[in-house]
């Protein structure tokens, strides 16, 4: 999208359309084939691969006199060559910084094998140090005149060039201060070798291997160009070769193999031996380009650094000047410095937003107002838990407990009993420009900056104005009429049932009737249906905002369920699905449940391929489906995520009104009653005079039906569709925020 605003270059740059018209025009012109066969595009083959060789360690000023470039497919399969193959003997250590990427940690697994003592460095450790072989010896318990000593084997150190997650720059000049060995040994002995993890600094800053030669150097291409994907190389220093002992032997790697007897000879280069099987050799041919279209773009790397740093420096001076109406700060930021010089930091950002009362608010709730606003960033940890731990005070029982808890990396638990679990990340590339940032430091200003005060989690006993209710105690034909009285059985206040929704198509418009029959799974008919990929994928109005201009309805006395939709007929699709030994049948997940369900059939599968151009098919639960509630699961659920039935009050979703009415938000903005009422997609709406009044209930009765309150539903980024055109904006789900603190919890679940 042209108003797309990418913040998470980092994580992988953005390709320019350049890059990819030189490509297909190689390729187009030009004849590549498998460098293993021999033929003349074989052949032609390897020298370009031997040339791309060469112009990577021109990059890093370099060249293969001193270092061998291994091809892999990625960073993190380059730090998997040198744990599985480094020379690791009994007593030796491996030592690594906190802030290492999981990647880096994950070398630890395979040296405790070996008997090897992992040590894990701290931050804070090195204020004030010099990092030298003499500091380390010292740090890791090894003792030089220790008679032992002589016998331990190679050690290894690994520390990233620049955190992932805070952007901090470590000193690059440690690598000749550790290598530097007084009492060096044959065959590495009582020598550190240095792994420097280059693969988040390379992305926007220039490494001269001449000021830093280190050992072993993990890259991904991607995050430098952002095409070709599922490339990279482990850069090995020649004179350190040595102490990576290959095992595995793959085809291309051995001079000579025989496979009766146990006997083989390994090729003599480092890149030779260690590159297993057929090279992605086109990916490699892509690089080339890549290089040549970087250089045309940006002059240098260090041309590169000085722009992006220009452009975090701006963001950061303006987020920290950044205050709520009250005098505090909007935001804690967790960058490590303050920014002064590119030398000791990246262009990346990372914070929390905080609310005016000290509450954090998650960065969730942050992410999916930011993809409302058409801006990319990253959330989370950004695999990298040891520096999530040292910026966000996370003692290591704190994170077990958090596990225990249920937290898991990459999931949509952003606060635990208030404390934040992860951060938000921004960061800059060579293709960022001063719109990405300005409109960025405009959002965080419209979306989270209080002007006025709003009510703290103390004064809301909610926190939600949405509500699951778990299924009629009995099945049967009970019709639910408007006006029918609505008790809650513990206070016996008397409300008023307003409308009936059920939603036959999930993420497609209500239905709503003033009366219906309940069935096994809540509404009969209620979330039966779902929009699919070919592959089995649910669709959601996330990822399809017009599926809700489709208008089912259930003819009950012809048996058909009705899809009308602008511009279309109207598709009529069975009830109940005959000849089910003829119909096509997948398992669907829905939120963590494999779901049975039955195709619909091509006539349906080509009216919504006419309406959205895609290749999407009409599924059906099937009617022995026993998926059940998320509650205690006695009760069969349809496709609805997690409960049979959402229930919303009117006084609710007028209260959203009202704040967004006095709350600064911009007019155009401001939603009606009944257009956030429709975006809550709730079953059941109820008349009331206090909003959030149903946070507190535990049971309710409509008519002669008795219902059981089950849980808040987590709402989703979804809200912030227009259910009548499809349009999406970040309300009501900013004003939500704000209005119920961060006792409000949101997930990406449709």
């Amino acid at each position: 999208s042209p108003d797309a605003v990418y913040l998470d270059n980092i994580a992988a740059a953005q390709y320019p359309k350049s890059l990819l018209e030189r490509f297909q025009a190689d390729l187009t012109m030009n004849v590549y084939s498998n460098p293993h066969s021999g033929s003349q595009s074989s052949q032609h083959t390897t020298e370009i691969i031997t040339d791309v060789r060469h112009r990577i360690l021109r990059h890093f000023n370099s060249s293969a006199d001193e270092y061998s470039v291994i091809f892999t497919a990625g960073a993190t399969a380059a730090l998997k060559i040198v744990a599985e193959s480094f020379d690791w003997k009994l007593g030796a250590c491996f030592c690594y910084l906190q802030n290492s990427h999981t990647s880096v940690v994950g070398v630890r697994e395979v040296a405790v094998k070996y008997d090897v003592r992992p040590v894990c460095i701290n931050e804070q450790e090195l204020v004030g140090k010099e990092v030298n072989q003499d500091w380390l010896n010292k740090r890791t318990g090894l003792t030089l005149g220790d008679s032992s000593y002589d016998v331990l084997g190679p050690n290894l150190f690994a520390y990233p060039a620049m955190c992932n997650f805070s952007g901090k720059k470590f000193p690059l000049s440690w690598v000749g201060s550790i290598q530097n060995s007084s009492l060096p040994g044959q065959d590495g002995r009582n020598s550190w070798y240095v792994l420097l993890d280059a693969s988040s600094h390379v992305s926007t800053s220039p490494l001269d291997l001449q000021v830093c030669p280190a050992d072993f150097i993990p890259v991904s291409f991607y995050k430098i160009f952002g095409f070709p994907t599922g490339l990279g190389a482990l850069l090995v220093r020649n004179k350190s070769g040595n102490v990576l002992k290959k095992v595995y032997y793959g085809g291309g790697t051995a001079l000579a193999t025989i496979s009766s007897e146990r006997f083989h000879v390994l090729k003599k280069g480092i890149d030779e031996r260690f590159e297993d099987g057929t090279l992605p050799y086109l990916d490699i041919i892509a690089l080339r380009h890549a290089f040549d279209v970087l250089g045309q773009m940006t002059g240098s790397m260090s041309a590169v650094s000085d722009h992006t740093f220009s452009l975090a420096r701006y963001v950061f001076q303006e987020l920290v000047q950044l205050k709520h109406e009250n005098g505090t700060p909007v935001f804690q930021m967790y960058c490590g410095t303050d920014f002064s010089s590119e030398q000791t930091q990246g262009p990346v950002i990372n914070f929390n937003v905080v609310r005016a009362n000290g509450e954090c608010v998650g960065y969730t709730k942050v992410g999916q107002l930011a993809n409302l606003s058409n801006i990319h960033l990253r959330t989370g940890c950004f695999c990298n838990t040891g520096a999530c731990q040292y910026y966000l005070k996370l003692s290591n029982d704190k994170v077990k407990s958090h596990f225990q808890a249920g937290h898991v990396c990459g999931d949509q638990f952003d606060l635990i009993d208030g404390q934040p679990t992860g951060s938000v990340r921004i960061s800059f590339g060579y293709m960022s420009n001063f719109s990405d940032a300005w409109k960025f430091v405009q959002f965080l200003k419209k979306c989270f900056v209080e002007k006025q005060a709003f009510p703290s989690l103390e004064s809301c006993v909610c926190e939600e104005n949405m509500r699951e209710v778990k299924g009629a105690m009995d099945d049967g034909a009970v019709k639910k009429k408007l006006n029918d009285n609505l008790q809650d059985d513990s206070r016996k206040d008397v409300f008023h049932l307003e409308q009936i929704c059920l939603y036959p198509v999930k993420s497609c418009a209500a239905y709503k009737v003033s009366n219906w029959r309940i069935g096994p799974r809540g509404l009969k008919y209620d979330r039966q249906w779902m929009v699919i990929t070919e592959s089995g994928a649910c669709v959601s109005q996330k990822r399809e905002p017009k599926l809700c201009l489709i208008k089912p309805s259930i003819d009950q006395e012809s048996g058909l369920l009705l899809l009308d939709a602008p511009g279309m007929p109207t598709l009529q699709v069975p009830l109940c699905q005959k000849g089910s030994e003829l119909i096509r049948q997948s398992k669907v997940n829905i939120c963590g449940d494999r779901v049975e369900s039955d195709d619909c059939g091509d006539e349906a599968a080509n009216w919504l391929r006419d309406y959205f151009k895609k290749s999407y098919r009409l599924a059906q639960q099937k009617s022995d489906d026993c998926r059940g509630s998320k509650g205690d699961g006695k009760q069969l659920l349809s496709l609805a995520n997690t409960s049979q039935y959402l229930l919303i009050s009117r006084a609710s979703a007028l209260e959203i009104h009202r704040q967004m009415m006095t709350c600064n938000v911009e007019r155009s903005e401001v939603l009606a009653v009944d257009n956030i009422l429709d975006r809550f997609r709730a079953n059941l709406v109820i008349s009331g005079e206090k909003p959030f009044d149903e946070d507190s209930w535990q049971f309710m009765k409509i008519g002669q039906e008795h219902f059981e309150f089950q849980s808040v539903c987590t709402r989703c980024r979804m809200v912030g569709n227009d259910q009548e055109t499809g349009r999406t904006m970040t309300e009501p789900l900013k004003t939500l925020g704000r209005l119920r603190g961060t006792k409000v919890k949101y997930n990406d679940q449709p």
